[in-house]
């Protein structure tokens, strides 16, 4: 039952296909899986043991998951934070978005209309859009109006939109 299951930091969350919520639990560095009252780990865990290996289900590797998003076809995207990966449940598998540039401790998830994700690159101090399919990362521009108007303040770029 849902209620008894043991969870360690529970954090990004999105509703799947079913019915079901699909969500990190962080701290033991697992996808977990909340549907007909019952919680099933479909990766990890593994956060003592790391590294991000590509396998299915227990054999997994995530370190310390963050955003978790539902895409368009049915597939879930994760932030896999300590490794600073971008990853793709699907069908039983758990692939690596191959990224046209890194990224650094990847936090929160969203998607957009056209199925491209929102990051937060939190290292980078940046808002990134990947293609979840081409890995293709295109800086979000975000400027502060008040940044400048302010002594010493810093001018940001402007929010331009996606670039990828």
């Amino acid at each position: 039952m849902a209620r008894d299951a043991h969870l360690a930091q529970p954090s990004g969350l999105t509703s799947i296909a079913g019915g079901g919520i699909a969500f990190a639990d962080s701290e033991v560095s697992a996808l977990r899986v909340l549907s007909n009252g019952r919680v099933e780990t479909l990766v990890g865990p593994a956060f003592s043991t790391g590294g991000p290996t590509t396998a299915i289900e227990t054999t997994a590797r995530l370190q310390h998951p963050l955003g978790v998003v539902a895409l368009p076809d049915g597939s879930v995207a994760i932030a896999d934070r300590f490794n600073s990966l971008l990853r793709v449940w699907q069908d039983g598998a758990l692939r690596t978005v191959p990224l046209t540039e890194p990224l650094d401790e990847p936090g929160g998830l969203d998607v957009l209309p056209d199925g491209r994700l929102i990051v937060a690159d939190t290292n980078h101090h940046r808002v990134v859009t990947v293609d979840a399919k081409t890995g293709s990362v295109g800086e979000i521009k975000i400027r502060d109006d008040r940044a400048s108007a302010q002594p010493g303040g810093t001018e940001l770029s402007g929010l331009a939109g996606a670039g990828s």
